[in-house]
C-alpha cells in the first residue's frame, strides 16, 4: 500500500471490495472508517484499532447531523490512515467535485494521514478519481482497478491476445487499456448473450497503478503497472492461478505442441535410424558430383561438360552462311 493515497475502483461489473477489506484488515497503525454506502461489516473484521463511523442514513437534506469528516479526524503523530466509502456518495452529498477534493485536500494535510478511498466508477466519479490521482494531490499514488475475468477471455479470443507472459506486454497493453476505458463495453460482456450475467467476487482481475513510495531500499521514480489475479481467501495471486483463466494456459500449451515438429520415426514397427558407425560409413561415401582427386575447396565455378555426338563443336562461324 502507498504511504500516501490508495483508490480501490469497483465498476458496475465488478466489485472490488475483498481489496478494500484486505487493505483495511492488514493495518497495525490507528483506522478511521467513514462508511457512506456500503455497511463497514462488508470491509472490516474487530480490530482493537478501527473507530467505525455508520454514516449511510446521514442524507443531505435529510439528516440534521452535518458529513464533516475533519472533526472526526484527531491531528497529531499518531499515523491514521483515513478509509471512506464510497467515495461517489460523498461526491454526491458534497455536490461538487472541485468541493470534494477540497475536503480530502485537508484530511491529507493533517499529520501522519493515509487515505484510501473506495469508489464505484461512474462518469461522476470519473472525474475526481483524475483530480486526486494527480501529484499535486499526492506524490504517491496506488491504484487497484477490478474487472471480471471474462474480459480477458473476451480479449484472448476476439484479438488474439492473452495476458503476459502469454503475449508480449507492449501488445496486451495497447489492447487491454482502450476496452478497459469503455464500461459499456465490459458491461455487455458480462451481461450480454453469452455473458455470465453476474459478476463474482471469489475470482476476479486487478489492474494496479504505482506511482512514488518506497520499492525496497529506494524510491520508485517511475509509474508502473501490473495485472494480478484475485482469489477468495488468498488474495492477490498470478492470473494463471486463476480458475477460470486456466483454460488460456491450457490452450497456449497446446498451441505449443502442436507447433512442435514430431519425429516421422517414432511408433513404427522397423528402426530407420542409423548407428553411429552406420553414420560414420556413410560420410565416407564420395559422391558423384565431387571429382576424385581435386581439392573441392580450390574450384570455383568450374563447369563440367561431356559433349555429345551430335553437338557441333567446331569453331567454324555458325553464322558464315547468311549473307550479311
Amino acid at each position: 500500500m502507498s504511504d500516501g493515497l490508495t483508490i480501490v475502483q469497483s465498476s458496475s461489473s465488478q466489485s472490488a471490495l475483498p481489496v478494500v477489506r484486505e487493505l483495511v484488515n492488514s493495518l497495525k497503525n490507528r483506522i478511521l472508517f467513514f462508511s457512506f454506502l456500503y455497511p463497514s461489516e462488508l470491509f472490516t473484521a474487530e480490530q482493537d484499532n478501527l473507530t467505525v463511523f455508520d454514516w449511510t442514513d446521514r442524507i443531505p437534506g435529510y439528516s440534521n447531523e452535518p458529513l464533516d469528516l475533519l472533526e472526526n479526524i484527531p491531528s497529531g503523530d499518531k499515523p491514521t490512515t483515513v478509509v471512506i466509502d464510497s467515495l461517489e456518495t460523498l461526491l454526491s452529498d458534497i455536490g461538487s467535485v472541485s468541493a470534494t477534493v477540497t475536503l480530502l485536500k485537508k484530511v491529507r494535510k493533517r499529520q501522519n494521514t493515509n487515505l484510501i478511498l473506495h469508489v464505484v466508477q461512474s462518469h461522476e466519479s470519473k472525474d475526481l478519481v483524475a483530480h486526486l490521482s494527480q501529484t499535486s494531490f499526492s506524490p504517491s499514488l496506488v491504484l487497484h482497478t477490478a474487472y471480471p475475468t471474462s474480459l480477458l477471455l473476451h480479449i484472448s479470443a476476439n484479438y488474439m491476445t492473452p495476458p503476459p507472459p502469454l503475449s508480449p506486454e507492449p501488445k496486451f497493453w495497447s489492447v487491454f487499456l482502450p476496452i478497459s476505458e469503455r464500461q459499456h463495453d465490459i458491461d455487455a460482456i458480462v451481461y450480454g448473450g453469452e455473458g455470465s450475467g453476474s459478476y463474482v467476487t471469489e475470482e476476479f482481475v486487478v489492474e494496479t497503478i504505482v506511482r512514488g513510495g518506497q520499492n525496497g531500499s529506494r524510491k520508485r521514480r517511475t509509474v508502473e503497472r501490473n495485472l494480478r489475479g484475485w482469489k477468495s481467501p488468498n488474495g492477490f495471486c498470478e492470473l494463471k492461478d486463476l480458475a477460470q483463466l486456466g483454460g488460456l494456459w491450457g490452450s497456449n500449451k497446446t498451441s505449443i505442441e502442436a507447433n512442435t515438429p514430431t519425429d516421422p520415426t517414432t511408433n513404427l514397427s522397423f528402426n530407420l535410424n542409423l548407428t553411429p558407425s552406420q553414420q560414420a560409413a556413410r560420410a565416407q561415401v564420395p559422391l558423384p558430383y565431387m571429382h576424385q582427386g581435386e581439392d573441392s575447396s580450390k574450384v570455383q565455378g568450374a563447369i563440367y561438360y561431356d559433349p555429345d555426338s551430335a553437338d557441333d563443336i567446331d569453331d567454324d562461324d555458325p553464322d558464315e552462311d547468311l549473307d550479311i
